[in-house]
């Protein structure tokens, strides 16, 4: 059995003994404290005060404490305040149709890939390194394509933040209307003198590398405005030039005019009646040239021929937007009241809706097949959503930029 701590130091006590006094000394003993006798007044004078200040001056008379009866609140804790906090909506409460996620590219406040799954309340967004100029996604929204400020173009997986670097000096990028990741580009070539026009399927990036393939070679200062199976839409600007190219890169046609805005064989051009010279420079081009007759905007097919035709409107005045497939377009106009008009027309120039917006917003695109209308609100920088179909808008909350691309 242990031997325990407390029976120990009972034992080491037990063998204390008081040591007996010495022979011949007496032993001191202290003398017993007397009774200090000064006190006693004070003790008086605090009893009396004490007596003064509980009965007040009024004795009996003086009102009695009471205390607060049960379910009495001061003043003090009835203006208390309750905070609470709402949360922001969900972005499938702020768009017009179903989605499986939003994406987007912005260049303000910084550049940067959205992602915006439909039951989460925020936004995701990834930085991108590079100043941009502009972006496009492909035809699932999977991958995007960015040309800088130094005019590189980098292509991938959204959301592009490892996106490789594809080619340099590139004048313009598209992606094919319906294939997914199918990319064709223009490229000027200074020590040659000329455009290439290339493609390249970006889905190689996820392996770290892409091989463009050469489709032809075109005259200085060219560049990509539209493609499809039908073939290549092509801008000159220091010449005032349009090509159509075939599948196969061949020049097909030719016509004068600026081009503007494209989306599937749909070409916004602002027409120009050529002289001889010219007549002699695109039919050095082309096998065919193509009068647009007079002056002014009109946007026209593959083939060069009318869809919609604005005689006597500058093409550069316009807010147009083409939809991916070619076959829809949006004009918009501001008005002095500062509201916004948008018209929808179809291929065969009928109205297919027409509406005002109480803000000024800038179209950017088309989304969701053509279904809607994807739009900036010029005061906010909050997305916009318009439904043509119904005449519905809707504006995302918490969500701002200067957007370059968008994708539903």
């Amino acid at each position: 059995m242990p031997y325990h701590r407390s029976v120990r130091r009972r034992e080491e006590h037990e063998k204390v003994r008081p040591l007996a006094p010495e022979e011949g000394v007496e032993p001191a003993v202290s003398p017993r404290p007397q009774p200090t006798l000064w006190l006693a007044p004070a003790v008086a004078s605090i009893v009396l005060l004490v007596t003064v200040i509980v009965f007040g001056a009024g004795g009996a008379d003086a009102p009695t404490p009471t205390l607060p009866e049960p379910g009495m609140v001061s003043a003090d804790a009835a203006e208390m305040t309750v905070t609470t906090t709402t949360l922001p909506p969900r972005l499938e409460d702020m768009l017009p149709v179903d989605t499986e996620r939003l994406s987007a590219v912005s260049r303000s406040p910084e550049p940067r890939a959205v992602l915006w799954a439909p039951s989460e309340r925020f936004a995701h967004s990834y930085s991108l390194q590079i100043e941009l100029e502009s972006a496009a996604f492909d035809a699932t929204g999977d991958n995007v394509a960015f040309v800088d400020q130094q005019s590189t173009l980098s292509a991938g997986p959204m959301p592009g933040t490892a996106a490789p670097e594809i080619d340099d000096m590139v004048t313009a990028a598209r992606f094919h209307p319906s294939t997914p990741a199918q990319l064709a580009y223009t490229a000027a070539r200074p020590e040659a003198g000329l455009v290439e026009l290339l493609r390249v399927d970006v889905t190689a990036g996820i392996l770290g590398s892409v091989s463009p393939q050469l489709v032809t070679e075109l005259p200085a200062g060219s560049r990509l405005l539209t493609w499809g199976d039908w073939g290549y839409a092509i801008g000159i600007d220091a010449t005032a030039t349009v090509l159509i190219l075939g599948p196969s890169g061949a020049v097909e046609r030719a016509a004068s005019g600026f081009a503007h805005a494209a989306g599937g064989d749909a070409i916004l051009i602002d027409a120009r009646s050529p002289g001889i010279e010219k007549r002699l420079e695109l039919g050095s081009l082309a096998p065919e040239v193509v009068e647009l007759g007079e002056p002014g905007a009109r946007i026209v097919d593959s083939a060069f021929a009318p869809i919609w035709d604005l005689p006597g409107a500058a093409a550069e005045s316009l807010n147009v937007v083409i939809s991916p497939d070619g076959l829809r377009v949006a004009n918009t106009v501001f008005t002095d009241s500062g509201e916004t008009s948008v018209t929808i027309r179809d291929r065969a120039d009928a109205t297919l809706r027409t509406l005002r917006l109480d803000t000024l917003a800038q179209p950017i695109e088309f989304v969701a097949d053509g279904d809607i209308l994807a739009m900036e609100d010029g005061t906010t920088g909050h997305l916009v959503f318009v439904d043509w179909r119904t005449g519905a808008h809707q504006r995302v909350e918490g969500l701002r930029g200067d957007f370059l691309a968008v994708d539903l």
